[in-house]
């Protein structure tokens, strides 16, 4: 039997052999992650809507890879973890978040 987990997230904070992964507040962050993955893997560029000057919706597409900032097979998915360019600006600890 396959290994469970969502495609593209191998490298992750996420154990998703274990039941808890697959819960309501995981999946929501854990699923569109997995969705971008895959739509980059099948070369499938995302919508990408926009404001132009006058406030006015304009969609487009978007490289997934540009999305991400790199192919995803280079990344690690840190879910509910805080941004590290961010820690000198806080003081004490940040709540975790999705």
């Amino acid at each position: 039997m396959a290994q469970r987990g969502l495609f593209g997230l191998i490298n992750s904070n996420r154990d998703f052999t274990q039941a808890d992964a697959w819960g309501k507040n995981q999946f929501n962050a854990s699923f569109p992650a997995a969705l971008i993955c895959y739509m980059a893997s099948k070369k499938i560029r995302p919508i990408y809507l926009q404001l132009n000057t006058n406030l006015q919706i304009k969609p487009g597409f978007i490289e997934a890879e540009q999305l991400l900032g790199q192919d995803y097979n280079d990344l690690f998915f840190a879910f509910e973890s805080d941004f590290p360019p961010y820690r000198p600006l806080v003081i004490g600890t940040l709540p975790r978040v999705d």
